[in-house]
């Protein structure tokens, strides 16, 4: 009975320690910046993480669930998702703003980006004053 509970968390353990590592590959090559080809390499493998890890976490919780009636994995895999996919686009705006790719007007015209680069600026602002 303890293996039902255990195999999912270890699994879900699992993808979160693949997002972290390929989290912190996206960070040193974006401190070394060695080349653009190397820094977008890094951010593609770290997006193709992201999605490997949501697999193997939603399989894992969604077992979770249906064994033992709770929810817990379920909401755990939704936020480290979440939290992978915000890490992501910082990291995607990083790259944009140091010139190593571009985006294209129809993105930058786009209201959720310009809402947070009209953020950015006012939180610049405010640490200037």
């Amino acid at each position: 009975m303890k293996m039902k509970r255990g195999i999912p968390w270890i699994v879900t353990g699992l993808g979160l320690f693949i997002i972290i590592l390929y989290l912190i590959n996206v960070e040193r090559a974006f401190s070394e910046l060695k080349s653009a080809e190397n820094v977008r390499l890094s951010v593609r493998n770290f997006q193709i993480s992201i999605w490997c890890a949501w697999v193997l976490i939603t399989s894992s919780a969604t077992y979770y669930q249906w064994t033992l009636k709770k929810y817990t994995l379920l909401v755990l895999d939704y936020l480290i998702v979440i939290i992978a996919f915000i890490f992501l686009r910082h990291y995607l705006n990083l790259g944009e703003a140091k010139n190593l790719w571009s985006f294209g007007g129809a993105f930058i015209m786009g209201s959720n980006y310009m809402t947070i680069e009209k953020f950015n600026e006012r939180i610049d602002k405010s640490m200037e004053d």
